[in-house]
């Protein structure tokens, strides 16, 4: 059985736009509506210099498999916005595909 699935939008942010002041406006352009799970901690990178540290960050893994060549991703399950860093496809028994997400915004 699977854990409880989340709607997520899977959108990508124009800075084109301005408003009257000159301030920059991000504009969302949706590229489609997936599922997935709940996003949660991983390791994503060591750092490795005099002392080994750990990197942290977002996963989360969707249910389809998304095959995006577009830059400057963003999901959000309408209360949070995450920025996608990066798309991995995730193969096992059940085609997926495994986002890793900034955590920082």
């Amino acid at each position: 059985m699977l854990a409880k699935r989340h709607t997520y939008e899977l959108y990508r942010k124009n800075n084109q736009a301005s408003n009257d002041w000159g301030e920059v406006i991000s504009e969302k352009q949706p590229l489609k509506t997936i599922v997935g799970g709940t996003p949660h901690l991983a390791v994503v990178g060591l750092n490795e210099d005099k002392y080994s540290t750990k990197v942290y960050g977002l996963r989360v893994v969707v249910d389809e498999v998304l095959e995006t060549t577009e830059k400057d991703l963003y999901i959000s399950n309408g209360v949070n916005e995450w920025r996608v860093t990066q798309i991995i496809p995730y193969e096992t028994f059940f085609n997926r595909t495994m986002l890793f997400l900034d955590d920082k915004s």
